[in-house]
């Protein structure tokens, strides 16, 4: 099965401190991968690198068949608008719009019309139940209703990979599991890869596998989630008997 995602030693260093020094991962269709790690092991730049919004410094990276390495910051953008969603701790709301004009807005950006973007937008709120906040800002919603908001926004125009930064951080347990259960399921449904970074283990037990990082680099055989599961690497499923 062709990867959606696919990074090849990666590396990527701030002045002379490495965050990453040669990470290798593959995720396929429909997976939902959580990359775990403590803080400062190089994770969230992993997946800013993965979604193109940090360029790496050495090693190969393709998502949806673009090679990152070898397109500009303007392909980068197009390809991030198209076929990769981002959903970021705090959301990122745009204060100045209502959550459904947030929603529509990377519709709008790709040039669909403003009353099919509205309606999709209005389906996606619904989806992940807030549809009675259409005509809220930001600032007159709860953290939880912003953050289902936001993970509208980043699924609405269903792209091949959802790419989450610690999309729970900020919420309380209770409004965080209701997220992670309603991106699963919108996830699971349409067949979007995710890849999502967190330190809380609630959070990963939604992933299928589970990828840790530290110091800059995948540690260790990835772990299968749930019981009963096949061991895994970051290239995914090892039969029994097989190097990992």
């Amino acid at each position: 099965m062709t990867a959606v995602v696919h990074a090849t030693g990666v590396q990527k260093s701030f002045g002379n401190h490495p965050a990453l020094r040669g990470v290798d991962l593959l995720a396929r269709p429909g997976e939902i991968v959580a990359i775990t790690g403590p803080s400062g092991s190089g994770k969230s730049t992993l997946l800013h690198c993965l979604a193109g919004i940090v360029r790496a410094d050495r090693g190969s990276i393709t998502v949806a068949g673009h090679q990152l390495d070898a397109i500009g910051e303007e392909e980068r953008s197009k390809l991030r608008r198209n076929e990769i969603g981002v959903l970021m701790q705090f959301g990122h709301l745009v204060a100045e719009l209502t959550a459904l004009q947030n929603v529509a807005l990377p519709l709008l950006l790709r040039g669909e019309s403003r009353a099919s973007a509205a309606q999709r937008a209005r389906t996606w709120l619904d989806r992940f139940a807030v549809g009675d906040l259409a005509d809220r800002r930001p600032t007159q919603v709860s953290g939880g209703q912003a953050q289902r908001v936001a993970a509208a926004r980043a699924l609405v125009t269903e792209p091949a990979v959802l790419m989450a930064d610690e999309p729970t951080g900020a919420l309380d347990s209770l409004a965080g599991e209701e997220l992670m259960a309603q991106v699963t399921l919108a996830a699971r449904a349409r067949g979007t890869t995710v890849l999502l970074v967190t330190h809380d283990a609630r959070v990963a037990a939604h992933a299928d596998r589970e990828v840790v990082v530290r110091d800059g680099l995948v540690v260790g055989p990835p772990r299968a989630r749930g019981a009963g599961g096949p061991s895994v690497t970051a290239e995914g499923p090892v039969a029994p008997g097989s190097p990992a």
